[in-house]
């Protein structure tokens, strides 16, 4: 088992979009349009990597795209998204 595989809990897809969207309802300042974008499936670059990534944030002029990306870096730590 590599430390990647290891150090993160494996989640459906369905399950990581559930709790990156809870977070950014939990953090955002102001109840604005954004959305979460989907996340997919990658090929790690590295042992250190997550396995996905999400698409491109819609600019928000109350900063949720900013806080997406930093609720993103967060869950790089700490999930990988299941193989099927």
């Amino acid at each position: 088992m590599t430390t990647r595989e290891a150090s993160r809990l494996k989640v459906s897809p369905g399950a990581l979009y559930t709790l990156l969207n809870a977070e950014l309802k939990r953090w955002r300042l102001t109840d604005c349009a954004c959305r979460m974008p989907l996340p997919y499936r990658i090929e790690p670059p590295d042992e250190v990597s997550a396995n996905w990534r999400i698409g491109t944030p819609i600019p928000c002029a109350h900063g949720c795209d900013t806080l997406i990306v930093e609720i993103v870096a967060t869950m790089w730590a700490r999930y990988d998204l299941i193989d099927f």
